[in-house]
């Protein structure tokens, strides 16, 4: 029975430890799911954005986009530690309709906006432990996916948006919009660097068969949609870009940058998903591991059980009786003789 005592060690240490990870990806794909439904609101912002610099936008989307995160916010929200975040950002969303004046007003009230769905992203990733993902592969893809992306999307659209602002802008207003250009290329050059690092790292690090051709996809399509994009907002600068040009390079950037953000999450999510299948497998081999201990401990035990229950009562040495007519027989003298027969005819 001694060896029950390490084996219960070891295999409370093992249920303990995979319960640990197990419950840390369940959380990671929480995250993943949260991430996917904020990045389409993103995406839709930035979009609207774009638009209110010279019309009042149709919120219908954004509601829509809106309305998809309160629902995963209901159900994640408390696990997640978003709901206060989400829901001072829902707010500030609800009240755009009543946003006015100059079209830099209009810009820097969107861009509050973005600013928090930015922060929003970074809360859900740390809080989802997806920032702290201890394999490779999946760290990467997170950092792709649910940092890097979301960002882009948001610094694409700015820079798309104060191209246009520099266009019409008046002469006096026209050197500080060129600096903040400047200075947000600056930025999405980074990201676009980070970026392609991390989908890079990724790729050298996994397992996936599938993972290489989808995100080399996405990621050649979306360096093409910022290429034509760095392309129109450079002519800012001259003034030889126009409303007519920077808006379909946006919305090409944009939509590449949200496809592969999709790309990258789904990825993401099934890799984490086999992740926890392993886990799932290994805590069930710890649990037939331990019965396979108890039953051989116990073989000592029911084994002189088994055997004297298979052993043969003993027989009892006792003569059995003669049947009475045999004992009224005479000595000598069959019973079925001629002259018993006559007695027993005459009787």
């Amino acid at each position: 029975m001694l060896i029950l005592v390490p084996v219960a060690i070891l295999f409370g240490q093992s249920w303990n430890g995979t319960s640990e990870r197990l419950e840390s990806v369940g959380r990671e794909r929480d995250g993943v799911e949260y991430a996917i439904a904020l990045g389409e609101l993103t995406r839709v912002m930035a979009e609207a954005q774009s638009a209110a610099l010279h019309q009042s936008p149709s919120l219908d989307p954004v509601n829509g986009a809106v309305a998809a995160v309160d629902g995963v916010d209901a159900r994640l929200g408390a696990t997640l530690g978003t709901t206060a975040r989400w829901t001072d950002a829902r707010a500030k969303i609800e009240a755009l309709g009543g946003v006015t004046g100059s079209t830099t007003a209009v810009y820097e009230a969107y861009a509050a906006i973005t600013d928090l769905l930015l922060a929003l992203h970074e809360e859900v990733r740390d809080n989802a432990d997806l920032s702290r993902d201890p394999r490779g592969d999946t760290f990467h893809l997170q950092e792709a996916g649910a940092a890097e992306l979301p960002a882009l999307i948001v610094g694409t659209g700015r820079l798309a948006d104060l191209a246009d602002l520099a266009v019409g802008a008046a002469p006096a207003d026209r050197p500080a919009l060129l600096g903040r250009l400047l200075a947000t290329r600056t930025l999405v050059d980074g990201r676009v660097a980070d970026l392609t690092d991390n989908l890079q790292a990724s790729l050298d690090e996994t397992e996936s068969d599938t993972l290489s051709t989808k995100l080399l996809t996405g990621l050649n399509r979306f360096r093409q949609g910022v290429d034509k994009l760095y392309v129109v907002a450079d002519g800012a600068q001259t003034d030889a870009a126009t409303a007519a040009q920077l808006s379909p390079a946006r919305t090409e950037a944009q939509r590449a940058q949200a496809e592969l953000m999709t790309t990258v999450l789904t990825e993401l999510d099934t890799l984490l998903r086999e992740r926890a299948g392993e886990l799932g497998a290994r805590r069930t081999t710890a649990v037939v591991m331990l019965v396979l201990a108890l039953l051989i401990a116990a073989v000592p035990f029911a084994l002189p059980l088994v055997v004297n229950r298979a052993r043969p009562a003993p027989q009892d040495a006792r003569v059995e009786p003669l049947p009475r007519h045999a004992e009224e027989t005479p000595a000598g003298e069959d019973v079925w003789s001629p002259r018993r027969r006559r007695a027993g005819a005459t009787r």
